[in-house]
């Protein structure tokens, strides 16, 4: 399972000084996908990527996503949206959609699929 605490800014190495960190990287996970985009200042996406999601429908009126395939989906469009561009990402921003839960426990370990 992949770690879902972040870590603390001490445990980052400082960025060389020629570091020009100018982008965004923003994430949306939908109910059907998942998209990473590379933004410039101007909000021009210079690079889009997308994962598809699968979602589980355990009764009439649920929907379910798995905790493990919404992070693999998460990782692997941001990395692929953020490929050549590595050195000038600035800061990541995240959003979903609205209404979603996904319980945690100890160690920030799902205990439940999300919820949506």
């Amino acid at each position: 399972m992949l770690p879902l605490h972040p870590r603390r800014n001490a445990d980052y190495p400082a960025p060389p000084k020629n570091y020009v960190n100018d982008l965004l990287l923003a994430i949306d996970v939908g109910t059907t996908n998942v998209k990473a985009a590379v933004v410039d200042p101007r909000g021009r996406a210079l690079r889009l990527a997308r994962r598809k999601l699968g979602l589980l429908k355990p009764e009439p009126g649920a929907a379910l996503h798995d905790p493990s395939e919404l992070l693999r989906a998460a990782y692997g469009a941001a990395r692929e949206a953020v490929r050549g561009f590595e050195e000038r990402v600035a800061g990541v921003a995240l959003t979903s959609y609205l209404f979603g839960l996904m319980p945690l426990g100890e160690g920030y370990r799902p205990l439940h699929p999300m919820i949506t």
